[in-house]
């Protein structure tokens, strides 16, 4: 029983120390990219089956449909309209995570300075804003 306690806790901490570790600026771009790629493939499924939905049940000559498939047109219809939302609410979260990979750094740049009636290079905070496209 304490082996499997042990074992669980184990589990748990290491659990705890790999979600506690910082995502760098590159980690949230590829996950931008990566919700972008996701939700436009949503998009197009989801299109898809709303189309597929819509023209399951009707006929190449006159155009007229037939209701015996109204119940697989109707879930066809609704979930693809599920799947269009479901893509553009990821569409929408890699927006988020793109701008939370724009960085705002504090750096010491080395500046110019006179001193002693010489140029040198002394260490100045500045100020950088990198926004990635």
């Amino acid at each position: 029983m304490q082996k499997y306690t042990l074992t669980i806790l184990g589990l748990v901490i290491s659990l705890i120390s790999l979600k506690a570790q910082e995502k760098t600026k590159e980690d949230y771009l590829r996950l931008a990219k990566n919700q972008k790629i996701i939700g436009i493939g949503l998009i197009g499924a989801g299109a898809g089956a709303v189309w597929l939905g819509a023209s399951y049940g009707t006929k190449r000559d006159d155009s007229s449909f037939d209701l015996s498939y109204i119940g697989e047109q109707v879930a066809l219809v609704v979930l693809g309209a599920g799947i269009v939302v479901i893509g553009v609410k990821t569409l929408i979260n890699s927006g988020k995570t793109k701008r939370v990979g724009l960085t705002l750094a504090f750096k010491n740049e080395p500046l110019q300075q006179i001193k002693n009636s010489s140029l040198v290079y002394q260490p100045m905070p500045a100020v950088s804003l990198k926004i990635n496209l």
